[in-house]
């Protein structure tokens, strides 16, 4: 393999960065694709911080994640979650690892957001 950088590209919108490379022995490009997520990780613990103690209220909805796109790819190719899914047990998983401390990162509240099953 012989791979020569050939351009990139960034997208304003997303931040994201593409780098493409060239393999000249396949005929074929490789993107890597890189994102940085410090602003909505220093964003996530500062919200965090701000609802400690708060209750829910009257509001229906309300943040408890920001994921940046590059954790989105993470959470389905290394734990099969796909954080759009409306599937109950997709939304379950995803609500167990938002609670792991390993990914607590991600979360805008301090609030626990996955129930533990009572058994009689």
């Amino acid at each position: 393999m012989s791979f020569k950088f050939s351009h990139r590209e960034i997208n304003d919108v997303t931040g994201n960065v593409e780098n493409w490379y060239y393999d000249e022995d396949t005929n074929r490009f490789t993107i890597k694709t890189t994102h940085d997520i410090g602003a909505v990780l220093k964003a996530n613990k500062e919200r965090s911080n701000s609802s400690h103690g708060q209750r829910y209220g009257e509001e229906m909805l309300h943040s408890v994640a920001e994921i940046p796109n590059g954790v989105i790819i993470k959470l389905k190719r290394e734990h099969g979650v796909d954080i759009f899914s409306s599937e109950p047990e997709q939304q379950r998983k995803l609500r167990r690892l938002l609670d792991d401390p390993a990914y607590s990162y991600l979360k805008t509240t301090t609030k626990k957001l996955s129930r533990t099953t009572r058994t009689r």
